[in-house]
């Protein structure tokens, strides 16, 4: 039973899910990254042509073509949305091609091999994985990843209730019906309640499927779903809810964490240290304005998704508040609290009734903080 009950489906419309989920974005150096991000948010506002003849770069009599850069793919555990807006910035911002290479983003899906498969078979040689849980269950069926850093740093996955009944804890759920896309979800919500000592029993848990209708419709009293998307689509019906995470409830872990295999690492330690030196660069960035990443969603990398960039931009909001917490203040974005993976996420593994925290690696072992560290350079920040 995976900690991922939903995975990224609950995250999406019915668009998303019959895109290609193969698709590949090649973006060949174009010269002016950011301005090419901020072209896709006039382009939605409709000001494109104006923007298209500012700072076009000239082309120099008798000059030689650039030497041609290595490049590298990168693996997205999901489908082309928001949720990857820092690898579209970096992409498109140069800030992988400053370290000396050039990438291509794989996107993810249903039906395509998960970014973990990808990286294990030499197919990709960067990727996102959905959680630290989905890594350590592929090291243990033999893979040899290495965890470098976490775009998120709780999980996406919570009970989402009405504003005016919120289901605030385990406890608030008794004697309540509660809405899940799949069993496994009521499955897991089982087992941590018998952790709490409350009664399992008392629940009534009814299959919806991926549209939390049933919630705004009065169907249930709650909805286990994706605190990126669901509460933002139930809002435009002028729906208000309470989102309770999955990792208040003993199921704490990281999310959208970047991971390469060991080998790979251990034959390319600077060019990883220059990735993540990019992709950290790619968060703060996006952090700043979350209008860029999403209209690149929109109008570049998810284009064939049918994706509308009001919604993107007030899911990027929610992923841009997730991607920070103490820790990252402190050290910087992308940072992972060992300790924190030791004693708390681990636990949930055990309270999952999927792992046992006595049979797993000490975190340091696969989780290598020391790429991050440099990329960082003794400071908290890289883009300012």
């Amino acid at each position: 039973m995976s900690l991922s009950v939903a995975g990224h489906g609950d995250a999406i419309g019915k668009a998303e899910q019959d895109m290609n989920p193969r698709t590949r974005f090649a973006v060949a150096r174009p010269a002016h990254r950011r301005a090419a991000a901020f072209a896709a948010v006039l382009l939605a506002a409709g000001a494109l042509t104006a923007f298209a003849t500012a700072e076009q770069p000239q082309a120099t009599s008798g000059s030689e073509e650039p030497a041609e850069l290595p490049v590298h793919t990168i693996a997205l555990a999901w489908v082309a949305n928001v949720e990857y807006a820092p690898y579209y910035i970096a992409e498109q911002d140069g800030l992988w091609e400053a370290e000396g290479f050039a990438t291509e983003i794989t996107a993810g899906g249903p039906n395509a091999p998960t970014g973990i498969q990808l990286v294990t078979s030499g197919k990709a040689d960067f990727a996102t994985a959905n959680n630290i849980y989905d890594v350590v269950v592929a090291n243990q069926g033999g893979a040899d990843l290495v965890i470098l850093g976490a775009g998120l740093q709780r999980p996406m996955q919570s009970i989402i209730s009405p504003a005016d009944a919120p289901i605030k804890s385990l406890k608030d759920l008794e004697g309540k019906t509660v809405g899940v896309q799949a069993t496994a979800a009521g499955a897991l919500l089982q087992s941590a309640m018998t952790a709490q000592g409350l009664d399992p029993n008392s629940v009534e848990f009814v299959t919806v499927g991926t549209d939390a209708a049933a919630l705004a419709d009065g169907a249930v009293d709650a909805f286990v779903g994706y605190a990126a998307n669901h509460p933002v689509l139930l809002k435009a019906r002028g729906f208000d809810t309470y989102v309770l995470s999955w990792g208040d409830i003993g199921f704490p872990d990281y999310g959208d964490v970047a991971i390469v295999d060991r080998a790979f690492l251990e034959a390319n330690r600077d060019l990883v240290v220059g990735y993540m030196r990019g992709l950290v660069q790619g968060y703060e960035l996006n952090a700043e304005d979350p209008a860029v990443g999403a209209a690149l969603a929109v109008d570049v990398y998810g284009v064939d998704l049918g994706l509308e960039l009001d919604h993107q931009i007030a899911v990027n909001k929610i992923f841009i508040e997730a991607a920070q917490s103490d820790l990252t203040r402190e050290k910087g974005l992308m940072w992972i609290d060992l300790d924190r993976v030791r004693d708390e996420v681990y636990p949930g593994f055990k309270t999952a009734g999927t792992l046992d925290p006595a049979t797993l690696p000490d975190p340091k072992t696969f989780i290598d903080l020391s790429v991050l560290e440099e990329a960082f350079g003794g400071k908290t920040t890289i883009s300012g």
